[in-house]
Parts: C-alpha cells; sequence; structure tokens
C-alpha cells in the first residue's frame, strides 16, 4: 500500500523513515558500498586474467548502472533537501 512506511534496516530496525529526505539520505551510504564491492570484484576478475575477464566485464557494467543511481539520488536529494526548496534547483 502506497501509504505505508518504509522502515530501514541501517540504524533502528522499528524506527521508520518518516520522509523521502530520510529514505535519500539513507541510500548514499548502501550505493557507495554497493559501488565499492563492484570496484572489488573488477580488480579480481582483471586479476584472473582471461578467465576473468568477463566476471570483470559484468561489475563494470554493473558499477555504470550504479553510478546513473547515484546520479538519480543526488538529483532527488536536491530537490528535496530542505535549503534548495524554490530555488528551482
Amino acid at each position: 500500500m502506497a501509504t505505508e512506511r518504509i522502515t530501514s534496516n541501517a540504524g533502528s530496525a522499528t524506527e521508520p523513515l518518516s520522509t523521502p529526505l530520510d529514505i535519500v539520505c539513507d541510500m548514499e551510504d548502501r550505493l557507495a558500498k554497493v559501488y565499492d564491492l563492484l570496484t572489488g570484484i573488477v580488480y579480481a576478475g582483471e586479476a584472473l586474467g582471461d578467465g576473468g575477464s568477463a566476471l570483470a566485464r559484468i561489475a563494470d557494467v554493473a558499477r555504470d548502472e550504479c553510478e546513473h543511481l547515484q546520479d538519480f539520488r543526488d538529483k532527488l536529494f536536491s530537490g528535496l533537501h530542505p535549503n534548495n526548496r524554490g530555488t528551482g534547483q
């Protein structure tokens, strides 16, 4: 249901994220962790040589998508942040 509150596993598991800005802020660290993990997989795949090239490529494509998600998150943050409201940014 669209009116249900979303809860976060970060911090207190029982404390709901009450605003869209809270959700966007929670995304930042999670996206950074995923990006770092994918970077590690790229390096591991490259270290394996020819046998790991497919793994490195898959992780690199996923990392590019993660960057796009980070860009979307940044736009949402800018739009939702109280200091930016009404400025047209």
